[in-house]
């Protein structure tokens, strides 16, 4: 009998802008040798993840991870109670900070984590791309980071148009005016804050991919 590991992962948002949750919970339903019980975790009760029933085996529904993320560890704690789980992957970049914050707790409770450092997690923000891609020999989009309209409007003048307004964390828009690139700028930053990156549009096939080291 294959031996069986609970693991709990989020991102199982699988609308039209789907997190990794459930590609991460398919690799790990398929992989040789190992019976994966896999806990999924939300953020509202309506994610489509939660009702695959043949990749996730059994559903909480989190509070978002605030400042002091007290409520959350509690959740988290309660889950493991319940459910036994062993091992956390969470897949998206929110949730990261929290934790590399409370890793010794969770571990100290027998949940198991694989991070990146802080500075790790810092050098893969959108603002730091073109300092990682140097590093690494990568071509990337010319790219000016801004933190006011003012700069916004500064960055198209120099990129020229179209151009693609992008927030830190989430969302991406194409803009062909200055008056296009203002009304996204203000809209990422009213849902997610600075900075606000700038970047020259590159046409292309757009492919996503996601891994654990």
């Amino acid at each position: 009998m294959a031996e069986q590991r609970v693991i709990a992962l989020s991102g199982i948002n699988a609308a039209d802008n789907p997190g990794p949750g459930l590609g991460v919970a398919r690799s790990l339903k398929e992989a040789p040798g190992i019976d994966f019980r896999i806990i999924g975790l939300a953020y509202d009760a309506m994610e489509p993840g939660i009702y695959v029933d043949e990749m996730i085996d059994q559903s909480f529904v989190l509070p978002y991870p605030s400042a002091s993320g007290a409520a959350y560890l509690e959740r988290l704690l309660y889950i493991r109670e319940r459910t036994g789980m062993e091992c956390v992957i969470p897949t998206l970049d929110t949730e990261i900070p929290f934790y590399i914050k409370h890793a010794d707790t969770l571990a100290a409770h027998g949940v198991e984590l694989f991070l990146p450092t802080a500075e790790q997690y810092r050098l893969r923000g959108k603002d730091r791309l073109e300092e990682v891609a140097a590093r690494v020999g990568l071509a990337v989009p010319e790219t000016r980071v801004v933190n006011s309209a003012e700069q916004l409007l500064a960055a198209v003048a120099e990129l020229g148009f179209p151009v693609v307004v992008k927030g830190a964390f989430y969302k991406a828009h194409r803009a062909y005016t200055s008056g296009e690139a203002l009304g996204h700028y203000h809209r990422i930053v009213a849902e997610w804050g600075y900075p606000i990156l700038v970047q020259k549009m590159i046409s292309g096939d757009e492919i996503n991919s996601v891994a654990v080291g």
